[in-house]
This record gives structure tokens, C-alpha cells and sequence, in this order.
């Protein structure tokens, strides 16, 4: 009977001393899991409040007036500031379908804009080229060329208007991106700030200044004018057969070609390596700060240091959707006078191109060496929207470095 009482005890304990076991086990795998998903909790409210705190200190009330401006309000049913938000919160809904048909409109718009010019034009060019089959029982001599002089002439002078419109459509545009890129970048800057990518900001300071006012400036007032000039000498040598400037013409566009390739290669090279190197340099810093903080810092040094790591991670979010709101925001203002100009020098060249079967051949040269220049616009264009887009390309890139 005693051996049945010890046996039996014995396996209580065994059984008691098991439970207990898998309590112990059991126990702290549940406090674990518990405790994971609090941390993982509080560590997307903390990255929450951080990026939603940088949002509410910017002041986007000048940016949303030209973005509504631009009539791209519309095109997104929200304004600058809310754009941003989407994209910092992955919800950006952008139908595609209006996107086209928002090109297409601004297609047909500038179609519609440039197409009586051309008709006039090529009412002139039939009106003379018929002259010219009726002069010899017509008009006595020298009284067609008086007559082709008068043609050519009011085909300048129609041409000449829509110039004048390029012009001011490249000056407005290029004022516009300086706008937009002096309002960003302050934003940009302050964000890398609260980064602590200083060595970043010390770089990019500058050159946004050099970008803003010189390298514009270089295009506009140097590269542009050359467009105006050549401009002016194919009408001058289209008045006059006598006046053989076509050498020239061709030297102001290789110049024109060389000088634009200079600007971009000087730009590029000197902003790309002072972005990258900044980048290194201030991971190196950033890194070094957190480990001081982390272990130099009595008790709170981690808390601490985990708060910088959401402060920097907000600040990121903040500034990368910023940044690619404001890509977005240049590549639609280029849009429209891109297309205006390509549309231009696409129908002059049709325009030529018909008018060599029944036009005169006076206008027909005319016509294509002026279509031939409007490549200048175009690059001069393109080259001031493609600096912008890097410069805040680089600041992006520079971040996710560090």
C-alpha cells in the first residue's frame, strides 16, 4: 500500500511538474508576441505622427495657386498639398484615361491656335504660284517679282507673329519653372535639415541659387537669343536672293548646339558628384550620431535614439513626396508649350512640304529653314525643365542615401 501511495504521488508530480513546464514555455512566447505587436504599434503611430507633423509645418498655399493656375486641379480633383499627402499615403488615383484626354485636348487647342496662320500661308503661297502661270500675258516684267516680294513679305510678316508667340510662351514657361523650383527647394532644403544631412544642404544651397538664376539666365539670354537672330537672317535672306547667308545660319545653330551640350555636361557632372559625395558624408554623420546617443546618453540614450530614427524617417516620406510632386508638377507645365512648339515645327514642315508641289519656291525655302530653327525653343525648353528635374532628383536621392 505504501509503494501504491509513492508510485502514485510520484506520477502526480511528474504530471504537475509537466504542466508547469509548458506554462513556463507558453507563458512567455504569449507575452512575447504581445509585446512585438505593441512594438510594431507604436513604432507605424510614432512614424504617423512624425510625417503628418512635417506636413502641417509646410505652407503649400503658394504652390496650390499655380498648380490651380495650371488648371491640373482639375485634372486630379485635388490641390498641391493634397497630392502630396496621396503620395505619402500610396493612394494616388490617377486615371489614365484622363490623362490622355487631357493631352489630347491640349493637343487640339494648340492645333486649332496654330492652324489659321498656316492656312493663310498657304492661301498666299496657291494665289502666287497661280499668278505666276498666268504672268507671261498678264503682267509685264518686273511686275512678278514686285508681286512675289509682296507675298513673301506677308508670309513674314504671319511667321513673324508666331514667333512672337514661342517667345512669349518661352518666357512665361521659364518664369513659371523658377517659381515652382524657388518655392520647393526652401521646403527640400529644410526637410534635409531636419535630417540632419547638413553637409547636403550646404551644397545644394548654392547650386539651386546658380540653377534658379544663373544657368537660366545662360539659356534664356544667351542660347535663346540666337533662335531670334537666325530668325531675322532667314528672313532677311529670303527678301533678298541676292544676300547668301545660309553658312551663317548653319554656324549660330552648331554654336547654339555646342553651347547648350556645354551648359548641361558642366551642370550635370558638378551637381551629381557634390550631391553623391554630400550623401556618403552625411550618412557617415548620421550614423555617428545615433551611436553616441544610443550609448553615451544614461538610460533614455535608445528612446532617444529610436525617436531620431522616426524624426528622420517622417522627414524622408515628407520630402520624397514632395519631391516627386514636384517632378510632376514641372513635367505638366512643360507639357503644354513642349507640345505647342513641336506642333509648330510639325506644320511647318507639312506646310512645306505641300507647298513644294504647289506653292512657290520662295516660301517653300522660307518655311523650312524656319521650321528647322524651332529645334532651339524646343531644346532651350526641354534643357531648363530637364535641370529642374535633376536638381530635385539628386536631393531625393541624396536622402535615401543617407
Amino acid at each position: 500500500m505504501k509503494i501504491k501511495n509513492f508510485l502514485y504521488k510520484k506520477k502526480n508530480y511528474r504530471l504537475k511538474t509537466f504542466f508547469l513546464l509548458i506554462l513556463l514555455i507558453i507563458i512567455p512566447m504569449c507575452s512575447i508576441q504581445v509585446s512585438a505587436d505593441s512594438s510594431s504599434e507604436n513604432n507605424e503611430w510614432e512614424l504617423y505622427v512624425n510625417t503628418y507633423e512635417a506636413l502641417d509645418e509646410i505652407d503649400f498655399s503658394k504652390l496650390n495657386d499655380i498648380f490651380k493656375d495650371y488648371d491640373l486641379q482639375n485634372l486630379f480633383h485635388v490641390d498641391f498639398e493634397t497630392f502630396v499627402t496621396n503620395i505619402v499615403e500610396g493612394d494616388l488615383h490617377v486615371d489614365a484615361g484622363t490623362i490622355f484626354q487631357y493631352l489630347f485636348d491640349v493637343l487640339f487647342y494648340h492645333i486649332k491656335k496654330i492652324l489659321p496662320a498656316l492656312i493663310i500661308i498657304l492661301v498666299v503661297a496657291v494665289v502666287l504660284k497661280c499668278l505666276e502661270c498666268f504672268s507671261p500675258t498678264v503682267f509685264k516684267d518686273g511686275i512678278l517679282d514686285i508681286i512675289n516680294f509682296i507675298a513673301v513679305g506677308f508670309v513674314v510678316v504671319v511667321l513673324s507673329s508666331l514667333v512672337l508667340g514661342v517667345d512669349n510662351v518661352i518666357s512665361d514657361t521659364i518664369a513659371s519653372l523658377q517659381n515652382i523650383i524657388n518655392l520647393l527647394f526652401p521646403i527640400l532644403l529644410v526637410l534635409l535639415s531636419g535630417m540632419g544631412a547638413y553637409s547636403s544642404v550646404a551644397i545644394y544651397t548654392p547650386i539651386s541659387s546658380i540653377l534658379t538664376t544663373g544657368i537660366s539666365n545662360v539659356l534664356s539670354n544667351y542660347l535663346y537669343p540666337i533662335f531670334i537672330i537666325s530668325f531675322v537672317l532667314i528672313i532677311i535672306a529670303s527678301l533678298s536672293n541676292k544676300l547668301k547667308i545660309d553658312k551663317f545660319i548653319d554656324f549660330l545653330f552648331s554654336l547654339f548646339k555646342w553651347g547648350l551640350g556645354f551648359v548641361f555636361t558642366i551642370f550635370s557632372g558638378v551637381f551629381a558628384l557634390k550631391g553623391i559625395s554630400a550623401g556618403k558624408y552625411d550618412s557617415v554623420s548620421i550614423f555617428t550620431t545615433k551611436f553616441a546617443i544610443k550609448n553615451y546618453v544614461p538610460l533614455i540614450g535608445s528612446y532617444i535614439s529610436e525617436g531620431f530614427n522616426y524624426v528622420v524617417l517622417g522627414s524622408m516620406l515628407v520630402k520624397n513626396a514632395i519631391g516627386i510632386a514636384g517632378v510632376v508638377f514641372i513635367v505638366l507645365v512643360i507639357l503644354s508649350p513642349l507640345i505647342y512648339l513641336i506642333v509648330a515645327k510639325l506644320l511647318l514642315q507639312l506646310l512645306a512640304s505641300i507647298l513644294e508641289i504647289v506653292g512657290s519656291f520662295n516660301i517653300v525655302t522660307l518655311l523650312t529653314k524656319v521650321s528647322k530653327i524651332f529645334v532651339m525653343p524646343i531644346a532651350v525648353l526641354m534643357g531648363v525643365g530637364f535641370m529642374f528635374i535633376i536638381c530635385i532628383s539628386l536631393v531625393i536621392c541624396t536622402a535615401n542615401i543617407i
